[in-house]
């Protein structure tokens, strides 16, 4: 499956859109994006598939590696959660690749692996 297409395997569970609205869509993606990392864990791996924007998100919020600064302008409540920061990295930052941010995860000390995991509200 490339990343603008979908297998017309899925296409029935569109015939009727009001049932369709009430499947849980949300967790197939992040299922599909849990699978997706299992597989990005490999070595030899050089791409990554899923839902990358939840994915995106969820890094912005919980990990300092590779994330862009918040953005003042907009308010807090501001929808989509990614809008929170600012798009582009400059930098060094800008620069680094899958191999270095692999690196910089795998230098991360227990106690900050620890509030990578906690709930934040």
């Amino acid at each position: 499956m490339a990343g603008n297409t979908v297998p017309v395997m899925y296409l029935p569970l569109f015939a009727d859109f009001e049932k369709a609205g009430k499947y849980a869509w949300g967790a197939a993606a992040l299922a599909f994006l849990y699978r997706a990392l299992g597989n990005a864990t490999n070595k030899s791996q050089s791409t990554i598939s899923g839902c990358l924007t939840l994915l995106q998100c969820w890094s912005y919020w919980h990990i300092n590696i590779g994330r862009p600064k918040l953005n003042q302008e907009l308010n807090s409540d501001v929808f989509p959660l990614a809008l929170r920061w600012k798009q582009k990295l400059s930098g060094l930052r800008a620069k680094c690749d899958v191999v270095q941010y692999r690196k910089q995860l795998d230098c991360l000390q227990s106690s900050e692996k620890d509030t990578i995991t906690e709930d934040r509200h």
